[in-house]
């Protein structure tokens, strides 16, 4: 009988193609699903979530729960004080104290009571949204407390 090399081709083509199309719709059901791992070891508290943005200069992402928190973030050189009052914000108080032995940790909290922007070391930035009850505010200081920044100021 004779040879048919097309077959053996055709046959490996379709490996390839059945192959690529699962791993990127694995991968693609892994990002829906928020199963990326948060920035700096931080420890997620059940039932949060957290997918990684893009940028050019930073570190971006998103944390939440249904219903809960919304935590934004952007860790890196790029990065700009979320903490720090500016003219004209809606800034009704600003706290600061040290994680550990060296981390800076601030907290400001907006006049709308509901957002809260936080800077954990010198090169990241975190503003919580949706912050309603003391449960949200004690879920979004845990979580943020456990984040290890990259770099000491």
């Amino acid at each position: 009988m004779a040879s048919r090399p097309w077959r053996s081709r055709t046959a490996v083509l379709v490996l390839v193609s059945v192959s690529t199309i699962a791993t990127l719709s694995v991968i693609h059901g892994a990002q829906e699903k928020g199963d990326s791992p948060p920035p700096g070891d931080m420890r997620l508290l059940p039932g949060y979530r957290h997918t990684q943005g893009r940028s050019i200069d930073s570190t971006v992402g998103r944390i939440w729960k249904e219903g809960g928190p919304i935590i934004s973030y952007d860790i890196g050189l790029g990065s700009t004080s979320f903490a720090t009052p500016r003219s004209g914000d809606n800034t009704s108080w600003v706290k600061r104290s040290t994680v550990g032995q060296k981390t800076p940790f601030a907290v400001n909290m907006q006049k709308d009571g509901d957002t809260f922007l936080v800077d954990v070391g010198c090169l990241s930035g975190f503003a919580a949204q949706n912050v309603r009850t003391k449960e949200d505010l004690a879920d979004v200081l845990l979580m943020l407390m456990s984040y290890r920044p990259v770099s000491d100021c």
